[in-house]
């Protein structure tokens, strides 16, 4: 096997894969959490806790896909428009969920009751001994929901994955196009973003 020199060339037409790549990354931890929940359901153990995290923090992941960022571009609207009904429709049951209930609390995923406690004298009421709040969140997916989940996360991953490796291909032809002394004098791994001045 050959010695190899990883460098770090910057390729204005590279855009469009680094996008994908951070689309797919998003989509693959949808699928780790998904895979996490499938696995409290095949042991038949649940921790309410970490299934509502898990299902949530998957429709996050998977959402972030289809949002306006300033980060990176989104999936275009009809991005699943050849995709089967149950996709499409698992599709638009998932986005409803995060911004309705998950990411906004905007319906009836979530209710807030008064409680009055009464004080009872003789089995009487006669007087109100406090006052509190029951509140009830309802857990955005349950189980049967989960196999849906699966199946619209891998259709989208299936589908970027194939935008991504056409662009594979675009790179590496436009890079191979390049002097080599030009790309391996890019040898320094970029800073970050986030911890460059100003940022």
């Amino acid at each position: 096997m050959p010695a190899l020199l990883r460098a770090y060339p910057a390729l204005e037409v590279a855009q469009d894969l680094r996008e994908y790549a951070g689309i797919r990354e998003d989509l693959l931890q949808a699928l780790k959490y998904v895979e996490v929940i499938e696995a409290q359901i095949a042991a038949q153990s649940r921790s309410l806790v970490v299934w509502e995290g898990l299902t949530s923090a998957a429709a996050v992941s998977y959402g972030r896909c289809f949002k306006r960022s300033e980060a990176r571009r989104r999936l275009p609207k009809d991005f699943l428009a050849t995709a089967p009904a149950e996709i499409q429709q698992t599709h638009e049951y998932v986005g409803t969920v995060r911004d309705k209930h998950i990411a906004h609390s905007e319906n009836a995923y979530e209710e807030n009751y008064l409680v009055a406690d009464l004080v009872l004298e003789h089995g009487t009421p006669c007087g109100v001994e406090a006052v509190s709040v029951l509140s009830r969140r309802l857990i955005g997916f349950s189980d049967p929901d989960i196999p849906s989940l699966r199946a619209l996360f891998e259709w989208v991953l299936n589908a970027v994955t194939h935008l991504y490796e056409a662009e594979e291909v675009v790179v590496l032809n436009a890079l191979r196009a390049r002097p080599l002394a030009e790309i391996a004098a890019a040898r320094m791994e970029p800073t970050p973003a986030f911890l460059q001045p100003g940022a």
